[in-house]
C-alpha cells in the first residue's frame, strides 16, 4: 500500500462560493493524488510500457480530477503508451467486463491504473481469469480487500489518502482560525505546505 502522506495533497478552504452556507472543510486533492499516483506508476514501469486506465463515473469530480492529474504527467513519459482508457464507473462488475474486453483486444499490457479499488479488484479478476501475468494493477482508497490483494501479490499497490494528515491539518487549521492567521470574511482560503 502506498500512502499519499504529502501535505501538498490537502486543500483547506472556507465557505465555498458554490455552497456559501457550508462550514470550513479540509479535503484531499484528487488531482494531486492523480499526479502522485501516475508518477509512481511511471517510475515502477521504468518510464515505458503499455497502460490501461479505468476511470470512475463520467463527470464525477473524483474521476475527472484524477484524470486531470494523470493527464498532466503522462506527456512527460513518451515511453508510456495508453492502449485503452475507459470508464468502469467505480464498479467492480463493470471493471471486470471492461477489462475482459480490453484483454482480448490488447495482447501487450504492462499496467492498469484504476481510479478506485473496486475497479482494481474487477480488473484483477479479469486478468486472473485470462491467465495473464506480469500486469501491474493499481487501485485507490486502500479498501480492506485491496490491501489484502497487495499483500498476496495480486495488486501492485493501492493508494491511501492520508486520514492521519487530514486530521492533523484540521487541528492546525483550527489553530489558524483561533489565532487569526486566516480571515474568515473571505470567500475561499487555501494554505499549503508541510507542517
Amino acid at each position: 500500500m502506498i500512502s499519499l502522506a504529502w501535505s501538498a495533497v490537502l486543500t483547506i478552504g472556507t465557505n465555498r462560493p458554490a455552497a456559501p452556507e457550508s462550514r470550513d472543510f479540509i479535503i484531499a486533492s484528487r488531482r494531486i493524488s492523480g499526479i502522485r499516483t501516475t508518477i509512481e506508476i511511471a517510475a515502477r514501469l521504468g518510464g515505458k510500457g503499455n497502460l490501461v486506465v479505468l476511470e470512475g463515473l463520467p463527470g464525477a469530480a473524483s474521476s475527472e480530477d484524477r484524470k486531470k492529474g494523470a493527464a498532466a504527467v503522462f506527456p512527460k513519459y513518451s515511453g508510456i503508451k495508453i492502449v485503452s482508457q475507459q470508464t468502469a464507473e467505480y464498479d467492480r462488475a463493470k471493471a471486470l467486463h471492461v477489462m475482459e474486453n480490453i484483454l482480448q483486444a490488447q495482447p501487450d499490457i504492462d499496467a492498469v491504473y484504476c481510479f478506485n479499488d473496486e475497479m482494481a479488484m474487477g480488473a484483477l479478476s479479469a486478468v486472473k481469469a485470462a491467465k495473464r501475468t506480469g500486469i501491474m494493477i493499481t487501485g485507490m482508497d486502500a479498501n480492506k480487500d485491496a490491501v489484502e490483494a497487495v499483500k498476496k501479490g495480486g495488486l501492485t499497490m493501492t493508494i491511501s489518502l492520508p486520514p492521519y494528515d487530514i486530521g492533523r491539518m484540521g487541528v492546525i487549521y483550527g489553530k489558524w482560525v483561533m489565532t487569526g492567521e486566516i480571515n474568515l470574511k473571505c470567500c475561499s482560503t487555501k494554505r499549503s505546505g508541510r507542517y
